[in-house]
Order: C-alpha cells, then sequence, then structure tokens
C-alpha cells in the first residue's frame, strides 16, 4: 500500500530538510543484535581498531577484592598514624631533637674556639743563618713574625723556653776550639731589647783513640754515607720566659763567640711551657674536651629552662593546641570517610559489575 502525500506536506517537508534542526536519524531496526554482537567479536579477536567500551578496562573481582583487603590491612594504621596523640608525640619528639643538636652544636663550637683562644702555639722553630765576618763574631738575626705574618708571635701571658740546636761537625778544629760562649738577644719591633742570655758551650769529649775505634766500626756507614761524624748540641739559653705585654718580641739576634767554630745548622726554639688549664687541655685533650663540653651543655640547658619558664611554655601551648585541632580534624575526615565505603573501593565494585552484566548480556 503507497501513501500518497499531499502538496502542502511536500512543502513541510522541503522547509524542514532545508533548516539547521534537520538531523537524519539512521534505522536500526533489526540491526541491533548484529551490531552488538559484531562489536563483541571484534573486541574479543583482540583488533586494534575495535571501538573501547567501558566493560573492556573493567577490572575483574579478584582485583577489587585484593584492593579491599589492603585497604582493610592499612585502616588500624592509618587510624594510629592521625590520631592526636601520635602527632602530639611526633611533634614534641621532632623538637626535642632539633633542640638538642642545636645544643650539642653549639657546645662543641664554644669549646673549639675556647681552645683556639686560650692555648697559643706550641713551638716557634726558626733557622739561624751565621753570617761570618772579618774581625766580628758570626751573628744572624731571626725574623718571628715570619716576614709580617704575625705581629705578636709569642702570648704574653705564657711561659717560654729557648733554647739553640747546633748541628757541629766532629772536626779537630771544633775540638780544638773548646768552649765557646752563645749569645740570643730578644728585641722588640723598636730595638728595645727585652731580654737576653749568653750561654757556653762544648762538643762532648772523644780522645783520639776513642774516635779512631769508632770510625773503624762505622767504615762501611761512613762510606756509604748513611752515618756521619757529627754531634747536636742543645744550649738552653732562657727558662720560664714570660714576654712584657706592652714590648712584643717580634726578632730575635744570635751570635757565637769563636768565629772558628764550623757549624753545619742552627736553629732557635721557642717552646711553650704549659702550666694549669693549658696543660690539661693541651696534654689531655680528649678528657678536658668532654668535660668542658658537658659543662656548656649544662650551662645551654639552665638558660633553656629559664627561656622555657619565661615565655617558651606558652609558646609550646599554643602549638600543641594548634597541632590538636589539626590532628582532630583529620582523624574526623578520616573516620567519617571509614564508616562509609571507600569510593576507589566502590568504584572497582561498580566497574566490575557493569562488567559482569555486560557479559550476560552478550551470553544472551
Amino acid at each position: 500500500m503507497e501513501a500518497h502525500l499531499t502538496n502542502e506536506e511536500l512543502d513541510e517537508l522541503s522547509a524542514l530538510a532545508e533548516s539547521d534542526q534537520f538531523h537524519v536519524v539512521p534505522d536500526h531496526i533489526g540491526n541491533d543484535t548484529y551490531s552488538t554482537t559484531s562489536t563483541q567479536d571484534l573486541m574479543r579477536r583482540g583488533d586494534p581498531d575495535a571501538p573501547f567500551t567501558e566493560s573492556s578496562n573493567a577490572p575483574t573481582p579478584f582485583l577489587v577484592t585484593i584492593v579491599a583487603k589492603v585497604f582493610q590491612l592499612l585502616r588500624p594504621l592509618f587510624a594510629i598514624i592521625f590520631s592526636p596523640r601520635v602527632q602530639r608525640t611526633v611533634i614534641r619528639t621532632a623538637f626535642l631533637t632539633i633542640a638538642l643538636s642545636w645544643i650539642v652544636s653549639v657546645a662543641c663550637s664554644a669549646y673549639i674556639a675556647f681552645y683556639m683562644a686560650h692555648v697559643p702555639k706550641t713551638a716557634h722553630i726558626e733557622p739561624v743563618y751565621l753570617q761570618y765576618d772579618k774581625g766580628m763574631n758570626p751573628m744572624a738575626l731571626v725574623d718571628l713574625t715570619q716576614k709580617g705574618t704575625y705581629t705578636k708571635p709569642l702570648r704574653h701571658e705564657q711561659q717560654y723556653r729557648v733554647d739553640i740546636h747546633m748541628h757541629v761537625p766532629s772536626s779537630e778544629i771544633n775540638f780544638d776550639v773548646g768552649n765557646f760562649m752563645v749569645r740570643v738577644d730578644l728585641k722588640a719591633a723598636d730595638d728595645k731589647t727585652v731580654a737576653f742570655s749568653s750561654r757556653p758551650s762544648i762538643l762532648r769529649y772523644q780522645s783520639a783513640l776513642h774516635r779512631t775505634l769508632a770510625v773503624f766500626a762505622r767504615a762501611l756507614p761512613l762510606l756509604l754515607g748513611l752515618a756521619k761524624e757529627t754531634q747536636t748540641l742543645v744550649v738552653p739559653m732562657m727558662e720560664h720566659f714570660v714576654e712584657d705585654q706592652s714590648h712584643s718580641v717580634t726578632k730575635a739576634i744570635v751570635s757565637v763567640s769563636d768565629s772558628r767554630l764550623q757549624v753545619y745548622s742552627m736553629q732557635l726554639h721557642m717552646v711553650a711551657d704549659f702550666h694549669g688549664l693549658r696543660y690539661y687541655m693541651y696534654n689531655h685533650r680528649i678528657i678536658t674536651a668532654m668535660v668542658f663540653i658537658t659543662l656548656f651543655i649544662c650551662i645551654e640547658l639552665s638558660f633553656a629552662t629559664v627561656a622555657w619558664r619565661l615565655f617558651g611554655y606558652t609558646l609550646w601551648t599554643r602549638i600543641s593546641q594548634w597541632a590538636d585541632s589539626v590532628a582532630k580534624e583529620g582523624a574526623g575526615g578520616y573516620t567519617e570517610a571509614s564508616s562509609e565505603k571507600d569510593p576507589l573501593i566502590a568504584g572497582l565494585e561498580s566497574a566490575s559489575e557493569k562488567s559482569d552484566q555486560a557479559d550476560d548480556d552478550d551470553s544472551h
């Protein structure tokens, strides 16, 4: 049976087709089953061009069960971590750790600064270069400032021991010289003599037979250059020398009374003679450091206690109240969320149900 349209109906259809609201809707009557079946067949075959559906990425029930079990196991741990008591304990522990670390660091730094300021340089060793001029005794000028590096090389409250070390050959000339005098003059920057001393010295006596036997006994080392016929003389010049603060020693003049004396090398030694606290700080460093660091820590803790009593307790109370409020808000939100079903688990279960429903529809 054919339907006949009037001219007016044809005009209305033409106007509707030309308008923007006209849409062509395909006819799926009788083809839905085929389309759904074809799509599912393409997906099962692993065709990369198959259309994406929600059930293609839906998790399996086994995965949903595993995730739910993990969340159930972690809930007590989360409840403990986000509890107000644990958060207060963590904050207090962190605060005490930082405070104690700061106190110990300050105590160690204070002792190091105190040691460097209180204990001076232990020894000043300078070479002595004698000048052999005609008609004059050998003499040398020793600069203690190391070319202007130190304006005050010595500590004015410290005792020093001044010695002259001489390395001389065991020659016949030196034995013939016998006794000779060594003089040391300590001078300030204005050439004023602060202290001076003159002491005798002599080579250790060796008879001719003794020297001959010694040469025969050490003949091979002497020939190989492993041994030398020398002596080292230590001449103590000053003991318990204390520098005057108004006249700091900057140089020394060393002279020898006999120009015939043969010398390999000579050195001026100014060694600090520690007494009292400096002696223990230098000779028993570890024990003294432990005692002083402990003392500094006790002093710092005393001041910290006073500061805590004055204004620290009020500040700590405010911080604790703020931490408690934050912890309660976090714990309340977590408790409210934990009483309901977890959104992630609910979403996984919903996706799994949709996947199962789609599989059931395919089977039908």
